[in-house]
């Protein structure tokens, strides 16, 4: 048991516990109740820490989330402005296939001036047509270089040299050669000579089988064309060694000798000549 002094004493220095735990609630509340201030602070940095993970995890997945959302943003937008930019390449091939297209024009532009030359070269074909008939204009049909030959029957035999007689033997200036026709003279055996253009004159022709004195032309008649189609008659006769048919100013290009009698001779022509002014 305490005395009474001892007892008050004890009072006394629990009042000044107390004003002084007071005093220092006033200033520092957190020095209240130490253990639980302690416990709570302690749970409330745990629920602070807890939150900030919380809010941290958050704001990380915020983060990641908008680090998502921007690298997907970025990478759509990227995308998407690649693909704009895929675009603008697109374009520059759309100016390319322009520039085909414009290559295409100047491909155009060039048939057109290959055809203009062409054209013109047509034209040049179409002046060498013109050409032709001019060409026959120009033959003078009066000299024998300019002359071809044809007939009905030939003799053209090549084991025998002297049995080979094809008609242009009967215009080669060679007396020494001759065309025949290879057999006896039965009728409507044709000798034509081709002057090559029109004669204005024709008035004699002689056909020359001296050499072979009995192959001259039983009978004959003589048709003159201009143009190797439509023949008229002018004259008719027998022939000689020497046939000379003589007859009045013609003009003409092909000149037809018919056989028109019968003999046991061949038919031959060393040479054939015609007196013809061109003009």
């Amino acid at each position: 048991m305490f005395s009474r002094s001892a007892h008050a004493s004890l009072r006394l220095a629990a009042l000044a516990v107390t004003s002084t735990l007071f005093a220092c609630s006033v200033y520092s509340p957190s020095l209240l109740i130490p253990n639980e201030d302690a416990s709570a602070s302690a749970a409330a940095t745990s629920t602070g820490e807890s939150g900030g993970s919380d809010s941290g995890g958050s704001s990380a997945a915020g983060t990641s989330s908008g680090g998502q959302l921007e690298a997907s943003g970025g990478n759509a937008g990227n995308a998407s402005g690649g693909s704009s930019q895929g675009g603008a390449s697109a374009g520059s091939s759309s100016a390319g296939a322009g520039g085909s297209a414009s290559g295409s024009g100047g491909s155009s532009a060039g048939a057109g001036n290959g055809s203009g030359g062409s054209a013109a070269g047509g034209g040049s074909a179409g002046v060498a047509g013109g050409g032709g008939s001019a060409g026959a204009v120009g033959v003078d049909p009066c000299m024998r270089a300019n002359w071809t030959a044809s007939a009905s029957e030939s003799s053209l035999r090549t084991d025998v040299p002297q049995l080979y007689n094809p008609p242009p033997q009967a215009i080669d200036g060679d007396g020494s050669t001759r065309w025949s026709s290879g057999q006896a003279q039965i009728g409507g055996e044709w000798f034509l000579l081709d002057l090559g253009a029109v004669a204005a004159h024709l008035t004699q022709i002689v056909l020359d089988t001296s050499n072979h004195a009995t192959d001259f032309p039983a009978g004959y008649k003589l048709e003159v064309s201009t143009d190797g189609t439509s023949y008229s008659l002018v004259t008719s006769g027998s022939g000689s060694s020497l046939t000379t048919i003589a007859f009045s100013d013609k003009s003409a290009r092909y000149l037809k000798i018919t056989q028109t009698s019968t003999s046991a001779s061949w038919w031959s022509i060393q040479e054939i000549s015609i007196s013809c002014q061109s003009d």
